[in-house]
């Protein structure tokens, strides 16, 4: 009796697998559309990800640069300062008399 009950079993499990779903039945269809749809949104995030990484390994490289540009530059020289506007002199008949630059030393004098 066990022997036909075991037995009886394995049938039914052996012809339950024998059957196997049509590509045309809208369960299978559904779950296939379900699967392409979150590997090409898996597909997407991935690209999106590296996409990101690389913008900012190239953005980093580029303030990298710009910082050596920087502090490397030694050949830079400040611009000359413009010239006052020079006072013509004017030649009325006097001499001009410099002033002592040293009042104060030996050189200086009065």
């Amino acid at each position: 009796m066990k022997k036909i009950v075991i037995l009886s079993l394995i049938c039914c499990g052996l012809w339950s697998c024998v059957e196997e779903a049509s590509p045309s039945d809208p369960l299978v269809i559904q779950r296939l559309e379900e699967k392409k749809k979150a590997f090409i949104a898996d597909i997407l995030e991935r690209c999106r990800q590296d996409a990101i990484s690389r913008a900012e390994m190239y953005v980093d490289s580029l303030l990298s640069e710009q910082i050596q540009i920087s502090v490397n530059d030694t050949v830079h020289f400040p611009l000359k300062p413009e010239r006052p506007d020079i006072v013509p002199i004017q030649k009325d008949g006097k001499f001009i008399t410099p002033e002592p630059i040293f009042l104060d030393t030996v050189l200086g004098g009065k």
